[in-house]
């Protein structure tokens, strides 16, 4: 059988009691946790297994020709990622606070080029942070101002919503307020807490 692990094959596999899918599966998670780390995805034989399908491959019986591929991601894989989404944020937060006079003086390609550069940080923000539900322990003192992640990305994603309505209804004055006063000061206030929660 093959089994790679984030497209590493893993050289001499060697079986102990195991013989279906699932208790293969089973014994690598429990050593992946001796590492801080999870499965996050299942190839089976080159499917891609969803979360609802995994029992239903459990049972499998482990053949010569199965071939196993797993994503997995470790609490040290995201404090890296999240260290280095600092400067990201810093930079954004910069731009929105500049995003105003673009506007005003027409110059929408470089307020475009700002407003994706943004959304993309928060979508990978966001990924981030759902990852660090998978190791509560981990990342149990990572606050925002006091609040946990998810009271603070509630309060947030409302002003992202009136944020982008009010750009895409080309409601600028508004766009240029909500960037400079609340979204970028929001920006600043992830990076620092992020640098406070690894004592930078």
């Amino acid at each position: 059988m093959e089994i790679y692990i984030n497209n590493n094959k893993i050289e001499d596999v060697i079986l102990e009691d195991e013989k279906t899918i699932g208790q293969l599966l089973d014994a690598l998670e429990t050593e992946a946790g001796k590492n801080e780390a999870t499965t996050v995805g299942i190839k089976f034989n080159g499917r891609q297994i969803s979360a609802k399908e995994i029992d239903s491959i459990r049972s499998e019986e482990i053949k010569a020709d199965t071939k196993l591929e797993l994503t997995s991601v470790s609490a040290s894989e995201i404090d890296e990622a999240l260290r280095n989404i600092v400067y990201t944020l810093d930079v954004n937060s910069k731009n929105l606070k500049e995003l105003s006079v673009l506007i005003q003086t027409s110059k929408n390609k470089e307020a475009d080029k700002i407003i994706s550069s943004f959304a993309d940080c928060i979508d990978y923000f966001c990924h981030l942070v759902t990852l660090t539900s998978l190791f509560p322990e981990h990342f149990e003192s990572f606050k925002i101002e006091d609040k946990n992640i998810g009271e603070f990305f509630e309060e947030f994603s409302s002003l992202i919503k009136d944020f982008a309505d009010s750009y895409e209804n080309k409601d600028f004055v508004t766009t240029g307020d909500l960037s400079e006063y609340e979204i970028s000061p929001r920006l600043d206030t992830l990076s620092k807490s992020i640098k406070e929660f690894y004592g930078e």
